[in-house]
């Protein structure tokens, strides 16, 4: 997507073909490989959108089942720095600020690690109450277990759930 207008009235509970009042905003993709024009254009843009590149890349390359997550985020933002200090990416910038850089890339990326982890406990949530229910309903197990994979959850993680709740099961019969 390179470019996307939003529409005040696209908010309004009722929709009208003639709002009284209208405003319109124009959100540009700045993410690396959009809006080339743009980006040329705007060397510094450019380099900011290089940055957020290597910062996701290097994100992405923690490993799912580390324990310090927080450090890995923040030595992933310092790869990245570093990385744009030596290829002379915003180089006098990041020297003068790489603190405050840092700081609020971290925060950035730890609102964004916890709102998908509140989505994944959710997930899981919604995962349990779907095996009780569908244990209760005499559902079989096949069946439950391929319904819980479309909602995105790996086999371990479902492994999981199916034994957390033989585990209640287990307690409840005397």
């Amino acid at each position: 997507m390179g470019e996307k207008i939003y529409r005040l009235s696209e908010q309004f509970e009722k929709q009208t073909d003639t709002p009284d009042i209208e405003l319109t905003v124009t959100v540009l993709n700045i993410n690396e490989g959009n809006n080339l024009k743009l980006m040329e254009a705007c060397n510094t843009l450019k380099s900011y959108s290089i940055f957020v590149s290597l910062v996701r890349k290097y994100i992405k390359e923690i490993p799912k089942d580390t324990d310090d997550k927080e450090e890995e985020i923040k030595a992933a933002i310092n790869h990245a720095i570093q990385d744009c200090i030596d290829q002379n990416i915003l180089k006098t910038f990041f020297e003068k600020h790489r603190g405050e850089v840092r700081d609020m890339t971290y925060w950035d990326y730890n609102e964004e690690l916890h709102n998908k982890t509140i989505a994944t406990e959710a997930t899981e949530k919604a995962a349990l109450e779907m095996i009780r229910l569908a244990r209760s309903g005499n559902i079989p197990d096949h069946k439950i277990r391929d319904s819980i994979e479309n909602l995105g959850l790996n086999s371990d993680t479902i492994d999981e759930l199916f034994t957390q709740v033989d585990s209640e099961n287990a307690t409840l019969v005397p």
